[in-house]
């Protein structure tokens, strides 16, 4: 099971004891209990297998009632009202107080049911108790009364499966918008930390020069070291190196050539004080931009956070309203 797949209060079982109550009351709003979880943050995937693990057991719960001769018999009883007695009855055409294999099986056919003669002769023999042959009228309305009380128990637990699955898929329908939204959020996620880790040489560089305070228009005083008025490549890489920025020779040139408007390969002071602001423009842009997808990351993992809890906390209540409702149902049969 996913983590976090089961947050639920640890006073359950009282809740469930209290919720019973109401139910067999008949006091449906006392008998949804407040339930408190632990939160814990789920990943996309982990949500995605809470979701299947969910649909499954709603599956499981809303399974459709068994097609076997016993079931079918049970519910054509149960649904055309017939009375065990008129029935045995009328089966025992010729008033001997016995029915036979072969009278069985006639009578049942007649009833147009979906039943081959295997089937109705392995249902003789289920209420032959005494092996005879023949069931004597005592005997099949003890077995025909037995057969629906058991359809009706087997009805009324399959329509509580029903009313507990569709309890169960709301649920699944909670965990599913949280998994969107989790899908959302850890692709913005990643989105932001690519983008944070192929951040441009000019905005690092920028961003460092501004840091540092270095006025471009003094770079040519302290870094031209052969004082030719200029920086030339060569002077460029050693002094940005120098500042503890690391980029290879191709990043660095290329930042160069770049800021080199005339092409003459080395840097004026013009061209350092345009440098300057080309720079620090490109570490302002990137901050801005970082800043906005940050702010976006924080906002789309508010919402999936705000979107896993409600998922958890209709979890915990369903479970705890279908185990309060099979204790009240429990109770009602005891």
């Amino acid at each position: 099971m996913s983590p976090a797949a089961a947050p639920a209060s640890a006073a359950a079982s009282s809740e469930n004891a209290d919720a019973a109550a109401a139910c067999k009351a008949g006091d449906p709003a006392a008998a949804a209990p407040a339930v408190s979880i632990s939160f814990v943050w789920m990943s996309a995937a982990a949500l995605k297998t809470t979701s299947t693990e969910l649909q499954q057991v709603a599956e499981r719960l809303a399974g459709a009632q068994s097609d076997n001769a016993r079931s079918l018999l049970g519910r054509w009883l149960l649904e055309k009202g017939v009375s065990v007695e008129a029935l045995a009855t009328e089966w025992d055409r010729n008033k001997d107080g016995d029915i036979s294999k072969s009278e069985f099986r006639i009578n049942v056919k007649k009833l147009g049911l979906p039943i081959d003669i295997g089937q109705i002769d392995g249902l003789f023999d289920s209420f032959d108790d005494d092996n005879s042959g023949s069931l004597e009228m005592p005997e099949l309305k003890k077995a025909l009364k037995g057969l629906k009380d058991e359809v009706r128990r087997a009805m009324e637990l399959a329509d509580r499966g029903k009313g507990a699955a569709s309890g169960v898929c709301a649920v699944v329908d909670a965990y599913e918008a949280a998994y969107r939204m989790t899908v959302e959020f850890e692709a913005e996620e990643t989105a932001l930390a690519a983008m944070r880790s192929d951040q441009s040489v000019k905005s690092r560089l920028g961003a460092l020069l501004k840091t540092r305070n270095i006025k471009m228009g003094d770079v040519v005083k302290s870094w031209d070291t052969n004082g030719d008025g200029s920086v030339d490549v060569m002077e460029w890489r050693q002094n940005i190196r120098s500042l503890g920025f690391k980029a290879t020779d191709d990043e660095l040139d290329a930042v160069f050539n770049e800021l080199d408007d005339d092409g003459s390969g080395e840097l004026d002071l013009d061209e350092c004080k345009t440098a300057l602001k080309t720079l620090q423009a490109a570490s302002c842009t990137w901050l801005q931009q970082e800043a906005a997808t940050a702010k976006r990351v924080k906002a789309v993992q508010k919402a999936a956070k705000a979107s896993q809890y409600a998922a958890q906390k209709a979890q915990a209540e369903e479970r705890v309203a279908r185990q309060a409702a099979d204790l009240a149902y429990a109770q009602q049969q005891a």
